[in-house]
C-alpha cells in the first residue's frame, strides 16, 4: 500500500513539474509523431509590429513532434523545424521527411499555423494570415523545443516550402530574430522554392548557414528573384548559397508531374523593399503594409497579381529534395564530424551540357537566361503558359494510359477525370492531343457516347507525345517567347482593357458583398426589434 501511494505521489510531482505549455515535452517518454500544442500569438499585421515590440494576442497552435526513440536529457540531439507552405502540413511528405530526420538522429517538429485558425489553405487568399504571424509561430516553435529535454537548442535548423520558405529565410534576419528568439539563433536554414521578392534594405543575417533550393521554371515564386536576393545578401555578409533545379516547377518535392493550380502569384508586382521599420513596400506601385496585411494583399491582387500556377515535380526531384535536406542538415548541425557530403557538393557543380536532371549551383553555373529575363515580372515566360498547358495536358493524358496506350482500367479513368476536371480535358481532347490509333475491339452494341465504351475503345500512341524533359522543350519555349514578344505591343491595349474590366468586376462584387452583409445585419436588427415589440405587448 505504501509503495503504491509513493508511486502515485511521484507521478503527480512529475506532472506538476513539467514546463508550462509542454504537454508533449516528453519528460518521460517520447512517441514519434506526437501531437503537441505550442503557445504562440496572433494578430500581427506585419514585421513592423515585431520590430516595434507589439505584443500579439495569446494563441495556441498545434504541431507534430518526431523524436528518434526515447527522449532523455542525457542525450542531446539536434532538431529541425519544418514549415509548411500555403497548404496544410498533412501530406505524406512531412511524415516521410520527419522520419528520415529521425533515422539520421535529428528531431523534427512540424508546426501547423492553419488548423487552429480555421484555415485550410491560403494559396487562393494570402490575406488570411500575415507573414508576421507565421514568423511568430516559428519562433514559438523554437521556444517549445527548449521544453523538450533531449533537444540541443544550439543545433536547431529550419526548413520550409513556398510561404514556409519565406519564413525559413526571414527567421535568420537579425532585426527579427533579436526580438523573437530570446538569444537563440538557427544554426542552419534551408528555404525551398520561397518567394524572394521581399528583402530588407539593410539586411543582416544571424550566424546561420543558409542554402536555397529553387526551380528554374517556377512560375509561382520565380527563381530570378532568389538569384538576385542571394547576390544582394552575399554582398552584405550572409553565409548563403543557392541551388537551381533545372527544368523544375514549384512544388518539385511532390512527385506526380506538374499540374495547374488556381493560386495567386505576385511575380509581376516586382521587388518588395522592407524598410528599417519593417514595412513592406512594393516599389513599382507604391503601396505597403502600413495599412495592414489584408489591405496590402488586396491591393496587390487588384494591381499586379495573376491567378494560375504550375505545381509539381517528379520522383527524381522529390527524392533529390529529401536526400539533399537530410545531408545538408546532417552536416550543418554537426550530426557527423564530416563536412558537406560529397554527393551534394558534386551535384551542385554539374555543367548544363550534362544531363538536365542534374542540379547546378547558382548563380548562373547553367544558362540562366530564362530566369534572368524574368526579373521585372516574368512576363516573357508567362506568355508561353498556353504551350506549357498543352505539354502538361499531354502528360496528364499519358498518365491515364498503360504502356500500350490503352486506358488502364475504369478506376484509372475515374482518377483521370478528377484530375482533368479543372483543366477542361476529356477523352476526345486527349485523343486529339496524343493522336489516337483506331482500335477495333469488337465491342458492338455499346453506345459511342458512353465513357466506358470510350474507355474500352481508345488507344493512344505515346511515342508521339512531347517529352517533358526541359532540355527538349527549351528551344521550343524560347522560339515561342520570341514570337509572342512580337505580339506583346499589339496585345497590350487589350490586356489593359481586360485588366480594368476585371478590377471593376471585382469592385462591383465587393460592393455587392458589402451590401448583402449590411442587408443581413439590418434584417437581423429588424427581427430583434419585432421580437422586443412582441415581448412588450405580451
Amino acid at each position: 500500500m505504501v509503495r503504491v501511494l509513493f508511486t502515485f505521489l511521484i507521478g503527480v510531482l512529475l506532472a506538476f513539474a513539467a514546463p508550462k505549455g509542454s504537454e508533449a515535452a516528453c519528460m518521460i517518454n517520447c512517441t514519434k509523431g506526437k501531437n503537441v500544442k505550442i503557445q504562440s500569438g496572433s494578430g500581427l499585421e506585419g514585421y513592423q509590429d515585431i520590430i516595434s515590440g507589439k505584443e500579439p494576442k495569446p494563441f495556441t497552435i498545434t504541431g507534430k513532434l518526431y523524436v528518434p526513440g526515447e527522449c532523455s536529457a542525457d542525450k542531446k540531439l539536434p532538431a529541425v523545424i519544418i514549415q509548411h507552405g500555403s497548404g496544410m502540413p498533412t501530406s505524406d511528405w512531412y511524415t516521410k521527411l520527419s522520419e528520415a530526420f529521425n533515422k539520421s538522429g535529428i528531431i523534427a517538429l512540424v508546426p501547423d499555423s492553419h488548423t487552429a485558425r480555421g484555415i485550410t489553405g491560403t494559396g487562393r487568399d494570402q490575406s488570411q494570415l500575415s507573414k508576421a504571424d507565421r514568423l511568430y509561430d516559428t519562433f514559438s516553435a523554437f521556444n517549445f523545443l527548449e521544453t523538450v529535454p533531449c533537444v540541443d537548442t544550439s543545433r536547431v535548423g529550419i526548413t520550409g516550402y513556398s510561404f514556409g520558405g519565406i519564413i525559413a529565410m526571414d527567421s535568420v534576419e537579425t532585426v527579427l530574430a533579436s526580438r523573437l528568439a530570446k538569444g537563440k539563433t538557427y544554426k542552419a536554414s534551408l528555404p525551398v522554392y520561397p518567394a524572394c521578392q521581399a528583402t530588407f534594405k539593410n539586411t543582416r543575417s544571424t550566424n546561420t548557414k543558409v542554402h536555397l533550393l529553387v526551380g528554374e521554371l517556377d512560375d509561382f515564386t520565380q527563381a530570378s528573384y532568389c538569384l538576385d536576393a542571394v547576390d544582394y545578401k552575399k554582398q552584405r555578409g550572409w553565409n548563403i548559397d543557392i541551388t537551381v533545379l533545372k527544368g523544375a516547377h514549384h512544388g518539385f518535392n511532390y512527385a506526380g508531374g506538374p499540374k495547374s493550380k488556381q493560386s495567386w502569384t505576385f511575380n509581376a508586382c516586382g521587388p518588395i523593399e522592407i524598410d528599417e521599420n519593417g514595412f513592406q513596400i512594393i516599389t513599382k506601385y507604391g503601396f505597403s503594409t502600413k495599412n495592414g496585411w489584408k489591405k496590402f494583399v488586396g491591393d496587390a491582387v487588384k494591381t499586379c497579381a495573376k491567378r494560375g500556377v504550375t505545381v509539381g515535380g517528379t520522383e527524381k526531384t522529390a527524392k533529390f529534395t529529401l536526400d539533399y535536406t537530410i545531408e545538408f542538415f546532417t552536416a550543418a548541425l554537426d550530426v557527423t564530424k564530416t563536412s558537406m557530403p560529397t554527393k551534394i557538393v558534386s551535384s551542385t557543380k554539374q555543367n548544363s551540357q550534362e544531363s538536365s536532371s542534374k542540379t547546378i549551383k547558382a548563380p548562373c553555373a547553367f544558362n540562366c537566361e530564362q530566369a534572368r529575363k524574368a526579373r521585372a515580372g516574368y512576363q516573357n515566360v508567362n506568355q508561353v503558359d498556353a504551350q506549357l498547358k498543352i505539354i502538361n495536358d499531354k502528360s496528364l493524358c499519358r498518365n491515364a494510359t498503360d504502356e500500350n496506350g490503352n486506358w488502364e482500367n475504369i478506376k484509372s479513368y475515374k482518377k483521370f477525370v478528377d484530375e482533368a476536371k479543372d483543366r477542361g480535358l476529356d477523352l476526345q481532347k486527349c485523343a486529339a492531343l496524343i493522336r489516337p490509333i483506331a482500335k477495333n475491339n469488337g465491342a458492338s452494341g455499346s453506345s459511342s457516347n458512353s465513357p466506358l465504351s470510350q474507355h474500352n475503345s481508345t488507344k493512344f500512341d505515346k511515342s508521339s507525345s512531347m517529352s517533358l524533359d526541359i532540355s527538349i522543350e527549351e528551344d521550343e519555349i524560347k522560339a515561342l517567347e520570341k514570337k509572342l514578344e512580337a505580339l506583346k505591343q499589339k496585345a497590350a491595349r487589350k490586356s489593359e482593357y481586360l485588366k480594368l474590366r476585371a478590377l471593376l468586376a471585382q469592385e462591383l462584387k465587393d460592393l455587392q458583398d458589402q451590401f448583402d452583409q449590411k442587408l443581413k445585419e439590418v434584417q437581423g436588427q429588424i427581427q430583434m426589434l419585432e421580437q422586443e415589440y412582441k415581448d412588450v405587448l405580451n
